[in-house]
């Protein structure tokens, strides 16, 4: 596997900026210079060059906020250099010197997320809706099932002329448009959130929110994924990904940048599969990626944007301590003395400053407190593999501390690069709706921070977060919120097995398919906006009303990998699941929100006499791998005790210490005569099993937790309460037998 160097090399720092936030505007021709424009938080509009003697121009125009996209307009010749943004719910072309060239705005209600264009075309999107505008006039218009994240054209497919467009949606579809229909789709494991071209004109690469990406080709009637690719490390969604000629052999690279600010470069192989040549993590969110010549126009480098308004850039150029590289300034060196240069004339100013403010500080303190707002960005998503929801916070100013309220119960859990100093408050009170309050107090400088929390799936409620940043009078709080869903746990999947034991809730009542809607969002995650109108059979069949419109949502326990598929319309819906605990959860959610609602309806349950066996037995292997665990760990501080006794006593020496620092390797057996061959493999992976028992344990208690819900859950819809009998399942689980644990289930 190859190799490439890249050197980092500061160049700018703006206000605080959003995501699609810069492009970058490479010139041949007449002008051999790039520009790099930048928007931020304020509405401000960035440009930067650097002239041929490394010197730094930058220009300022402002625009209305937010701007949501920014790209180059390459529809014009390369020398004239103009950039397309998307703002304010319209798309704007702009000259490089700030000058307002033409303008589009959209009649569809909401920002402009994404867009692309070809000749006098503008593709753009806006939630669920694309749009095509030829000519300032709209020629083609959608409504997708959900979200589009990104748009691109795609031609050259096939022996067509058409122009195809490719959607990426929300709901882990690829959907491809041919004259304003869907002409097929392509069902990913993942949402896609970002598109690019890949290295031919029928292929696109994609980059998903579970940080993996992939590439895909298209033909005239369906479209294939090539491959697919997984990063070593959970970096957060990918923010995108882009093709470039980086060390300039003529095959352009794959880059691959994510938003918790680690950057990816891969070289393809003689099969046409990436291998990985470069990776760096800068321990900071990004917010746009864009790769050229910019800081010297020999060497292309990876332009990158922070929240917090760093520019940087990954140069190829060599690192010299010469003044001049024989061709142009180093852009490396040209960095540091701009940089330094320009922070000596900012000290002496802040000086000045200081000296002012705090004279007029004292006189306006008593009067009043200024409040300033505090940039903050966060994410908050379900890790399917842990079963646990990861919220990142970063703030624009650094942190004082985070105050965590939650009125349902959820467990924080330690985060191995959090440095805050967390404090639990007791909560004892029934009275003061607080289940959870913890506190973390941030060190100093600290711009970000991550929280791992675990729910409980039957218990829900809302999460408040409570951000301080840091001040001499700390005096300003932003709050965020988030919903604690009832059915935590489940993420969107796309297919629902058939052929086990299957569980119904059918409701039937007065009520449309947009309250029903409602209700899915407020148990479920990951739900769209709108229902996801199907066309054809279904499984509401036996309890149609004759309405034409109907909606399907499948979902995944990321814990127990169980199913749960929902199909509603107007006055009716069918819910489906092979986990007697998700339709009992569900049931409990429903009677109590629908009250609320004052949404009637008749509930008639079907419940399948074998699903628990079938759940249990899907449990099993997992189950029992755990508890496998726990036993080699519970054995290994007497094998070591065992061992010492025995080695001490072939030595004839009382000296040596009762652990593991015996003179054995841990590859070989120490007592080949007495020790059996798996309590010594036990006794060598002792570190190794003690870490993964570590890791694990909880998820052993969360299965002890689940497997007494379902078996209250069992025999309460058979109207008979077991609740005292909780302390005797875990005792059978505590003496595990599984045939035990069978007939445990089918008595009261």
């Amino acid at each position: 596997m190859g190799s490439l160097k890249l050197n980092r090399v500061d160049h700018f720092q703006i206000n605080a900026t959003t995501n699609r936030c810069a492009t970058l505007l490479v010139g041949d021709g007449k002008r051999s210079f790039s520009v790099l424009a930048v928007s931020d938080t304020l509405g401000q509009v960035n440009l930067f060059r650097f002239s041929e003697s490394g010197a730094m121009e930058q220009k300022i125009f402002h625009i209305t906020r937010p701007v949501t996209v920014m790209k180059t307009d390459d529809r014009t010749k390369k020398y004239k250099l103009r950039m397309m943004i998307a703002h304010d719910k319209q798309i704007s072309t702009y000259s490089i010197k700030g000058k307002n060239l033409r303008n589009y705005k959209s009649n569809v209600d909401g920002e402009i997320y994404s867009f692309d264009h070809n000749m006098n075309d503008i593709y753009l999107a806006t939630g669920h809706v694309y749009q095509k505008v030829s000519q300032n006039k709209e020629d083609e218009f959608l409504l997708c099932p959900d979200v589009i994240t990104d748009i691109m054209i795609v031609s050259d497919i096939g022996s067509t002329s058409d122009t195809f467009v490719a959607l990426a949606c929300q709901d882990c579809y690829i959907r491809i448009l041919r004259m304003g229909v869907v002409s097929y789709e392509l069902k990913l494991n993942s949402s896609p959130v970002c598109l690019t071209r890949g290295r031919s004109p029928d292929c696109a690469v994609y980059g998903a929110i579970d940080s993996t990406f992939g590439m895909v080709q298209f033909f005239e009637s369906e479209a294939i994924l090539c491959w697919e690719k997984s990063p070593h490390g959970q970096y957060g969604p990918v923010l995108a990904v882009n093709h470039f000629d980086l060390d300039q052999d003529g095959e352009p690279e794959l880059i691959v940048a994510y938003e918790q600010g680690v950057v990816e470069v891969f070289s393809y192989d003689e099969f046409g599969y990436p291998q990985l040549i470069y990776s760096l993590d800068h321990h900071a969110r990004l917010t746009a990626m864009a790769v050229g010549p910019f800081s010297n126009p020999i060497y292309p480098e990876i332009v990158c944007v922070t929240f917090t308004g760093s520019i940087f850039g990954l140069t190829t150029a060599p690192v010299s301590d010469r003044p001049d590289s024989g061709h142009a300034k180093n852009p490396t060196r040209i960095g540091r003395e701009r940089i330094l240069k320009k922070l000596r004339e900012d000290v002496k100013q802040l000086e000045i400053e200081v000296v002012e403010l705090r004279a007029s500080r004292c006189q306006l303190l008593p009067s009043f407190l200024v409040l300033n707002p505090t940039e903050l960005t966060h994410t908050f998503q379900l890790d399917p593999v842990s079963s646990t929801y990861s919220l990142r916070l970063e703030s624009a100013i650094p942190i004082d501390h985070v105050l965590v309220q939650s009125d349902c119960p959820v467990d924080l859990l330690d985060v191995v690069d959090n440095s805050a100093v967390k404090s639990v408050i007791p909560c004892t009170s029934e009275g003061d709706n607080n289940s959870v309050l913890v506190t973390y107090r941030c060190q100093t400088n600290t711009n970000q921070m991550e929280l791992r929390l675990r729910t409980i799936e039957g218990k829900y409620g809302t999460l408040n977060i409570y951000l301080v940043p840091q001040g001499q009078t700390p005096c300003v709080c932003t709050r965020l919120q988030f919903p604690i869903w009832p059915l935590s746990l489940h993420r969107r999947t796309h297919e629902f097995p058939e052929g086990g034991p299957i569980n119904q809730l059918k409701l039937e009542g007065k009520f449309s398919l947009a309250e029903l809607h409602q209700l899915i969002m407020f148990c479920l995650p990951d739900t769209p906006e709108r229902p996801p109108l199907c066309i054809g059979p279904s499984s509401t069949e036996d309890v149609r009303t004759g309405s034409t419109e109907c909606a399907r949502l499948v979902y995944e326990s990321t814990f127990l990998s169980t199913h749960l598929e929902c199909n509603y319309e107007r006055n009716c819906a069918l819910f489906r699941s092979d986990n007697l605990s998700t339709i009992s959860v569900l049931k409990d959610a429903f009677t109590k929100e629908a009250t609320k609602r004052k949404i009637h309806f008749i509930m008639d349950l079907d419940i399948h006499p074998d699903s628990v066996e079938y759940t249990l037995r899907c449990i099993r292997p997992r189950l029992e791998s755990l508890l496998s665990l726990r036993l080699k760990v519970r054995l290994i501080e007497p094998l070591q005790q065992f061992i010492a006794s025995q080695t001490q006593g072939v030595h004839h020496t009382n000296n040596l210490p009762s652990d593991t620092n015996i003179p054995y390797g841990r590859g070989e057996n120490p007592l080949p005569n007495s020790l059996p061959a798996d309590c010594a493999a036990i006794w060598r992976d002792a570190n190794k099993l003690q870490k993964a028992y570590r890791d694990q344990s909880c998820i052993l208690d969360r299965l002890y937790g689940y497997l007494v819900d379902l078996y209250i859950d069992k025999y309460r819809f058979q109207g008979i309460d077991v609740k005292m009998r909780a302390t005797d399942m875990l005792d059978i689980l505590s003496h595990y037998d599984f045939d035990k644990l069978l007939q445990f289930f089918s008595e009261v």
